[in-house]
């Protein structure tokens, strides 16, 4: 029905895009390629295809001025992947990839696929004194960062991130 908003199982994503692109089925007979999927400036994710024969993840799409032939996606969401043991209060970013962080109320907690939990000893409030190296893997494409630290200041970085720190005054 035009000007109404509606649930909608994604089929697949183009994230090559400047707007990403969806093709939903908000009913079984009403396909729609090209939706527009509006996301929040600064944070970005390509929804991942639907499984053959299977269930993607769901969106809401809405019709612009009623026209149901320019629809344009609100909010995506895909509980195939979503974390459900938060707290209350907590916040979490996260990929299909099994890389998250987790905004704790005793702090953050950066984990990877490989286990990685930075939870483990590190700190990062700005007071911490580190000095020596730690190196980030984020599977599964095997990125790796070297992060090398005196006296608390980040002195260099290489790999998935490189950048040349000002010398310490």
């Amino acid at each position: 029905m035009a000007g109404d908003c509606n649930r909608a199982s994604v089929v697949m994503s183009d994230g090559s895009k400047k707007m990403q692109v969806l093709q939903v089925e908000v009913f079984a007979d009403d396909v729609r390629d090209g939706v527009e999927y509006f996301e929040a400036v600064g944070v970005t994710h390509v929804v991942q295809d639907a499984p053959a024969g299977g269930k993607g993840a769901e969106a809401i799409v809405a019709d612009l001025d009623g026209n149901p032939d320019h629809p344009v996606a609100v909010a995506v969401s895909d509980r195939r992947i979503r974390p459900t043991d938060l707290e209350k209060g907590d916040t979490a970013l996260y990929s299909a990839h099994e890389a998250r962080i987790d905004l704790k109320a005793d702090g953050a907690h950066v984990k990877g696929a490989g286990g990685l939990d930075s939870k483990a000893g590190f700190k990062t409030d700005g007071h911490a004194g580190l000095s020596g190296q730690v190196v980030i893997t984020i599977p599964p494409a095997g990125g790796v960062a070297t992060l090398t630290f005196k006296g608390g200041l980040l002195t260099a970085a290489s790999g998935a991130a490189v950048f040349t720190p000002d010398p310490p005054a």
